[in-house]
């Protein structure tokens, strides 16, 4: 995920009011939060924790907590994630809440880890990624109140759009047949919270910067 750093770099200032060097991140299993002043706080100590994100209004932050892992079959040395959970935090470490404990169903089968959690600029909804088929994965989208979850769609990664007309819509990253194409390919478009496509965004990840700054669709909302 390494080269989607600098889009959500982009995304972090426009979701803020002010310019500020609060940031968050994980290491060795923990969660470490950077506060403007320039001071870090631990915020969890279990060692089990993952991808961080910070909400927009700089009070909240959503995470994964891996509970079972094992080896890989080909690479015994490395462990994979067979289940996690979502959570959430405060800023001040405190008001700690899961929110997905899974697993999940849709469509007969269940998944059960899950990654890259992000906040909806209300902070009222998560939407996280599962593994999903051999050339995708899927979002999905939880109720921070009532933990329930549903099924948004295909993608391989996305951004959540902080604010502006599109505040709370999706660019998400999709293997499909793209405008005047003939083959799918992975592109970006923007979609709703329910899924639902808004528009094409663009090929590059470049067009995804040009849109989160700008908000012009490269197509009409469909």
């Amino acid at each position: 995920m390494l080269r989607h750093v600098a889009i959500t770099a982009i995304l972090l200032h426009l979701g803020c009011v002010f310019l500020s060097a609060q940031s968050v991140e994980a290491r060795n299993g923990d969660i470490y939060y950077l506060q403007a002043d320039g001071t870090e706080k631990r915020l969890t100590n279990l060692g089990k924790d993952y991808d961080p994100s910070l909400s927009g209004d700089r009070t909240l932050i959503v995470f994964a907590r891996k509970t079972k892992v094992a080896p890989y079959e080909f690479r015994p040395s490395e462990m994979q994630i067979i289940q996690s959970e979502i959570w959430t935090v405060d800023v001040e470490g405190k008001h700690g809440q899961l929110v997905v404990g899974g697993p999940l169903r849709f469509n007969g089968r269940s998944f059960c880890a899950f990654s890259s959690p992000q906040l909806s600029p209300d902070n009222r909804r998560i939407y996280f990624l599962v593994d999903f088929a051999a050339v995708t994965h899927a979002i999905f989208q939880a109720d921070v109140q009532s933990h329930a979850s549903k099924f948004v769609g295909a993608a391989m990664f996305f951004w959540v759009v902080p604010r502006g007309e599109y505040s709370g819509y999706l660019v998400v990253q999709q293997r499909r047949v793209g405008p005047g194409a003939l083959s799918p390919d992975y592109l970006y478009w923007l979609i709703d919270q329910d899924g639902n496509t808004m528009g094409f965004v663009g090929k590059e990840e470049s067009d995804v910067k040009t849109f989160l700054t700008t908000r012009a669709l490269r197509t009409p909302p469909y």
